[in-house]
């Protein structure tokens, strides 16, 4: 929540996000440089750093944000709250976010808290899978080696008619090598959150909620899955805090 107003102060309390009343603070820089603390309360407590409010609104203060919570999950659980969250001082920390929301929190943490996000992206090497296609493909292969030589104008239309030929087994080849990798990745993420291609050529694009003791296992189901695909890229993030898996918002 971004906080009431208080009397004139341009100072707050940040928070970055919520975690077991027994854990420790991470040993990172805050927003503006600061000391992230933890405020305790019952059995939870949130990390915290005092901010001048006009300094949160920064591309700086969203690195430190995330660097707090990545150091935050690499010790133990954590929920992390959105970007910009702040309340007036320490109290209103223990009243508004750790006790008004101490019910919603602990089920967070009981759910989450024996996990981490892993992020992968999977996308073809654009000229490898073309090849691919071609050589497979009987059709496209005929095609392509008709046209091969002749004049750009001259094969004017045929050359878009493959192009179209190319683009439809690339997208029927995409689904069925993302249905395998999900497949594969889903037997050991407890939740998945599915993505959006961010263009034809990516395979797949997600976060997994995996279990701490599950995560060499998810990276050697991931190269497994991608093994006998030279043509394929993977980009792999994490472990994360559980940004996918939950969207705290807190609401004076």
């Amino acid at each position: 929540m971004s906080s009431p107003e208080g009397s004139g102060s341009e100072g707050a309390a940040y928070v970055y996000g919520i975690t077991p009343a027994d854990a420790a603070a991470p040993d990172v820089p805050g927003i503006g440089a600061t000391a992230v603390r933890l405020v305790q309360s019952s059995e939870l407590a949130a990390l915290v750093s005092d901010v001048d409010r006009p300094e949160v609104e920064s591309a700086r203060s969203m690195r430190a944000h995330a660097r707090v919570l990545d150091a935050a999950i690499d010790a133990g659980p954590v929920v992390p709250l959105r970007f910009g969250t702040m309340v007036a001082d320490e109290s209103a920390v223990v009243s508004d976010v750790l006790q008004r929301h101490a019910d919603r929190f602990g089920h967070l943490l009981e759910r989450l808290g024996r996990h981490v996000e892993l992020a992968v992206k999977v996308s073809y090497d654009e000229d490898a899978v073309v090849r691919e296609l071609v050589a497979s493909d009987p059709g496209i292969a005929a095609r392509h080696e008709r046209i091969a030589g002749v004049d750009q104008d001259a094969a004017y239309y045929e050359r878009i008619e493959l192009g179209e030929q190319v683009a439809a087994a690339l997208e029927q080849r995409r689904d069925r090598d993302a249905a395998e990798i999900y497949d594969s990745l889903c037997e050991i993420a407890d939740e998945v959150n599915a993505k959006e291609p961010l263009n034809p050529h990516m395979v797949l694009n997600g976060t997994f909620l995996v279990r701490r003791t599950k995560v060499d296992a998810f990276h050697e189901a991931i190269e497994e899955s991608t093994r006998a695909h030279p043509e394929m890229r993977v980009r792999f993030v994490g472990p994360l805090p559980p940004y996918s898996f939950t969207d705290v918002e807190l609401v004076s």
